[in-house]
Order: C-alpha cells, then sequence, then structure tokens
C-alpha cells in the first residue's frame, strides 16, 4: 500500500496520479515498507522529545501554579496584618480622643493623631516587606525546582544530541516527531527530506485551517453583534409606535375633555 506524499491519501499500484489532490505519481515514491533504519531513528528521537516536554510542561504548570498561590499568599497575610493594625489604630484613637478631650485640647489631638498615623504607615510597610520576603523565600524553592527540571530536559537533549542530529534543531519539538513518524509508519514516505515537507506543508495547512477558524468566529461575532442591533432597533420602534398610540389616545381624551367643557359652558 503507497500513499500520496502531497495530501497522504491511498494509491494503488497502478495509478500514476493521485485519486484525492491530482498529483503526479513518482516513480520514486514511498516503497510499500518503510525505511526500518529511519523508522528506529524517529521512533527514539519522539520518545526523546515527548521525555523533554513532560520536563517542561511539569517545569511550566508548577511555575504558574506557584506564581499562583504566591500572590494569594501575599494578598491573605497582608490584608490580615492590615486588619490588625487598623484594629490597633482604632484603640489609639479612642484613646488620644479621650486624652484630649479631658485635657480639652485640640492640639494636642491633632499631633497624637499625626503621629499614630504615621507609626501606622511605618507598621504596615515594614510588616508588609517581611511577608513579601518570606512569600519571595518561599517562590524561591518552587523556582529552584522548576529550573532543575528545565535543565532536566536540556541534559536529556544534549545527552542525545548524536542520535538527534539527523533532524534539523528547528523540528526539535514532540508535534514535528510525532507528525513525522506517524508519516513513515503509514509508509507516506521514506526520507528525511520528505518528511520535513511533508510536516512544512501540513503545518501551512493548519495555519490556514487556523486563520479560517478564527474568522468564521470573528464573522459569528459579528453577526450575533448586528441581530442584537436589529432586535434592539425592533423593540425602539414598537416601543415608539406604543408610545404615538398612546399620545394619540392622550390627545384624545384631552379634546374630548375640552369639548365637554365647552358644551358645559354653552
Amino acid at each position: 500500500m503507497a500513499f500520496c506524499t502531497k495530501c497522504g491519501a491511498e494509491i494503488k499500484g497502478t495509478e500514476q496520479f493521485c485519486p484525492s489532490c491530482g498529483a503526479a505519481v513518482s516513480p520514486d515514491s514511498p516503497s510499500d515498507r518503510p525505511d526500518e533504519n529511519l523508522l528506529s531513528k524517529m521512533s527514539y528521537a519522539d520518545s526523546i522529545m515527548n521525555a523533554a516536554d513532560v520536563c517542561y510542561q511539569n517545569a511550566d504548570q508548577t511555575y504558574n501554579s506557584a506564581v499562583y498561590a504566591r500572590n494569594q499568599d501575599y494578598a491573605k497575610k497582608t490584608s490580615h496584618s492590615n486588619f490588625i493594625h487598623g484594629m490597633f489604630f482604632t484603640i489609639f484613637c479612642v484613646l488620644i480622643i479621650v486624652i484630649s478631650g479631658a485635657a480639652n485640647n485640640a492640639l494636642l489631638f491633632l499631633i497624637l493623631l499625626a503621629i499614630g498615623i504615621f507609626v501606622l504607615v511605618c507598621i504596615n510597610a515594614s510588616s508588609n516587606k517581611i511577608i513579601k520576603e518570606k512569600c519571595d523565600a518561599e517562590f524561591a524553592r518552587t523556582a529552584d525546582f522548576c529550573n532543575a527540571k528545565v535543565a532536566e530536559g536540556q541534559k536529556l537533549l544534549a545527552d542525545n544530541l548524536d542520535r538527534l542530529a539527523f533532524i534539523p534543531m528547528d523540528y526539535w519539538y514532540p508535534m514535528a516527531t510525532g507528525y513525522m513518524l506517524h508519516m513513515i509508519q503509514t509508509n507516506r514516505a521514506n526520507t528525511i527530506n520528505q518528511l520535513l515537507q511533508m510536516y512544512d506543508e501540513q503545518l501551512h495547512r493548519w495555519k490556514i485551517e487556523n486563520a479560517q477558524a478564527q474568522m468564521v468566529e470573528l464573522q459569528r461575532q459579528q453577526t450575533d453583534s448586528l441581530n442584537g442591533i436589529r432586535t434592539s432597533s425592533a423593540i425602539s420602534a414598537a416601543a415608539n409606535a406604543a408610545n404615538v398610540a398612546i399620545n394619540s389616545a392622550n390627545l384624545a381624551v384631552n379634546s374630548a375633555n375640552l369639548a365637554a367643557h365647552l358644551i358645559h359652558w354653552l
């Protein structure tokens, strides 16, 4: 069984053109048996890329979770600290009111209040700094773990440079090696040049499909917006018509009342 190197459709042995895309079937198209050496090398390369990617994903997920946890912990602790300081400041204000009231001295009250505000600001700043340092210290331990995971993935690639050298470094990621391995396993290519060309073409198709999907979504949003405008316009028109009818009815009632008054006076 052979496959078209352009679209991947199945090609029978007697066909000279692809039944799906019409591309000419080259005499040197992939044979029915895949290149066992290339298959073995690509299988190993794909396993290395996936193992390194697991390290990178673990580091990325752990880092993002640690950032979120640090921000939440800092906000919670500072909020609790500010609440306690606010309680003490309230008690302090009550005391200076009592003291200044007993002394009947407004100037003393203002001086004590200014001192209290200054002390509160200094304590808050110092307390928040200490809390931040503790949260950053806890986060640093997580960052060290993430760096170790990234280094583990990089070491995995570095230790296998010789066995990965047959693939250009621009294609050192699981999606590329996985796609090319699938092409070999389904007998659609048996040389690295064919694999790279097929992957580049597929990557181009994916980009086009993604752009088309975004365009369709944008058109859907615009249609929903227009429908909303039309609905609002219809509701506004109905409301205006109702207002006109009410005004007409009110005018008729007023006219009838005026006529009744005229008849009464006559």
